[in-house]
């Protein structure tokens, strides 16, 4: 008993590939998990009609499921362009709409709804880019920053 038995060949390589065989199976579930989730999110339709003196900011959750804490994100076009929420509903259950007015201007600038964002019934955090239409996870762990949204808003525009 003086060496110690590694196995042979064929069993190192049999666990080799039932380990990647397991590895990949999980990457594809989770893979096909965010899908769901991203699928699901991206029925809560979102638009804006413009009024003379506000937009008025629509929701309509056409999702099996209620999605919360509804708010528009507006940019201020002023010397800080900052990103402004404003409430427009805590819940909005399958089928039903919901609206809200935003001003046009706040002081000398002009008030651009940008985003809408909202949790899903898992939970879940999503940002809806009201002029690209895509739909972000904002919820990875941490909540997704006005700046990172503005910032990934300009890369769109450059490309």
């Amino acid at each position: 008993m003086d060496s110690i038995d590694w196995g042979t060949l064929p069993t190192w390589v049999s666990a080799f590939l039932t380990s990647g065989s397991l590895a990949l199976g999980f990457y594809i579930l989770l893979r096909d998990r965010k899908k769901e989730e991203l699928t699901e999110a991206r029925k809560v339709i979102c638009w804006i009609d413009y009024d003379n003196d506000a937009h008025v900011n629509h929701v309509l959750n056409t999702t099996d499921r209620t999605v919360s804490r509804v708010r528009v994100l507006v940019e201020l076009r002023s010397a800080a362009n900052v990103l402004e929420p404003y409430h427009l509903a805590n819940i909005i259950r399958p089928g039903e709409e919901a609206t809200a007015s935003t001003p046009r201007r706040v002081g000398d600038g002009k008030a651009v709804p940008e985003f809408i964002e909202f949790d899903d019934a898992d939970g879940i955090s999503w940002v809806r880019d009201l002029r690209t239409g895509l739909t972000h996870r904002a919820s990875t762990g941490r909540q997704l920053t006005r700046r990172e949204l503005r910032d990934r808003k300009r890369r769109l525009r450059k490309s």
